[in-house]
């Protein structure tokens, strides 16, 4: 046994840990299972949705205005009746009506970019080229503002940046670390902070979980308008087709421009296999009743 020499600092945990190869070994293995819990467990994602849920929706409105603003946008002249859709799909659910959630629908110009995109607080966009190029539907435009309606409502823009920025997020707001004086809440630090990636959430790519609650959000929400819920179900084997093509459309830019779009909405064709076991599952009676409605 030894013994420290009287007037001997000593050791701290830190310094055993960073000036020995045993406490170098240990920290390293605690970061490398702290990291795996986190990318490989519910547990990050368990984190990481609790704190989201402390955004007042002011703060996502602030922060989806400020996104929008960032991406300088030029609208189309024709709305091809997007906004009247979207409308009728929140006018559909009590539950949305009343949440308060300022959605808005637009059309938008990019030359070449078949795509649909959803910003916090409620901003969502379609692309003239989605519309033109897959030759959509009302009900499959509706099937798509429900799906880009979904992301909103389950905050995915913000999980996504929370996710990826965990620890300097965290400790900028727990310390409240952003440099003005104003006593704010656990929820509206959250909000403030996210403001700093609102340029960054027009290039944030979902995870297959983030698609999956986005397609059932779509789902109920085009059951409950009146439209057959397969409309999501023939977009996605539209945008597969228009994908897989070798016609004038698709040389002309539409391959890039679905390429991107299946960028962003991953595992296509696992998600139409899905839907059409979701509709098999349907009782018989509802499925006749849907076809006859539409």
């Amino acid at each position: 046994m030894s013994y420290r020499r009287r007037g001997e600092a000593t050791p701290t945990i830190w310094a055993w840990a960073t000036q020995t190869t045993e406490g170098t070994l240990i920290v390293l293995g605690a970061v490398a299972v702290l990291l795996l819990a986190w990318f490989a467990s519910p547990l990050g994602d368990w984190v990481v949705h609790a704190v989201v849920s402390t955004i007042p929706l002011s703060e996502d409105v602030a922060l989806g205005l400020q996104a929008v603003a960032s991406e300088q946008f030029r609208y189309a002249e024709d709305d091809h009746g997007i906004p009247a859709l979207g409308r009728r799909l929140v006018a559909a659910s009590p539950e949305l009506a009343k949440s308060g959630i300022p959605f808005s629908f637009r059309v938008i110009k990019q030359e070449g970019v078949v795509n649909a995109f959803a910003f916090p607080g409620g901003p969502i966009f379609v692309t003239e080229e989605l519309v033109r190029q897959l030759r959509a539907t009302g009900p499959e435009l509706a099937a798509v503002l429900g799906h880009e309606m979904g992301h909103v409502i389950h905050r995915h823009s913000q999980q996504s940046i929370v996710k990826r920025q965990i620890v300097p997020f965290l400790l900028s707001v727990l310390f409240h670390a952003d440099d003005d004086d104003r006593e704010e809440s656990f929820g509206e630090a959250t909000g403030e902070m996210l403001l700093r990636f609102a340029g960054e959430i027009g290039e944030l790519a979902f995870s297959r979980a983030n698609e999956y609650e986005a397609d059932d959000v779509s789902w109920q929400l085009l059951l409950a308008a009146g439209f057959d819920p397969r409309a999501l179900r023939s977009f996605f084997s539209k945008l597969l087709l228009l994908g897989g093509s070798g016609d004038s459309r698709a040389a002309a830019g539409g391959l890039s421009a679905v390429s991107l779009m299946m960028s962003t909405h991953p595992a296509t064709e696992e998600r139409i296999r899905m839907l059409e076991r979701r509709w098999a599952e349907l009782p018989a009676a509802e499925r006749r009743r849907i076809e006859l409605r539409s």
